[in-house]
């Protein structure tokens, strides 16, 4: 979904879905690892000029399905950037 605020700028919310199988190394499965995500992103575009834009968002899990008891996992993922188009 995406709403524009102004000419200049908007904001954007999405659901992202991710499946991750467990990883190998040397033909050997390695524990605690894998999955299946579902995250929210939240974000705002801020179109400075035609060729200038800055742009934020945050990345919430909402749902997720570890592969065994013990994993480490993002609680949640931020990033800012800028574009220039020429």
């Amino acid at each position: 979904m995406r709403q524009r605020l102004s000419p200049r700028g908007g904001i954007v919310a999405q659901l992202s879905y991710r499946q991750q199988e467990r990883d190998e190394r040397g033909g050997t499965r390695i524990p605690n690892t894998g999955g299946k995500w579902l995250d929210v992103v939240v974000g705002a575009q801020y179109n400075a000029t035609d060729n200038l834009s800055a742009h934020a968002n945050l990345t919430r899990p909402v749902w997720r399905d570890l592969n065994d008891a013990l994993q480490f996992t993002t609680s949640y993922a931020y990033s800012v950037s800028l574009s220039m188009s020429y």
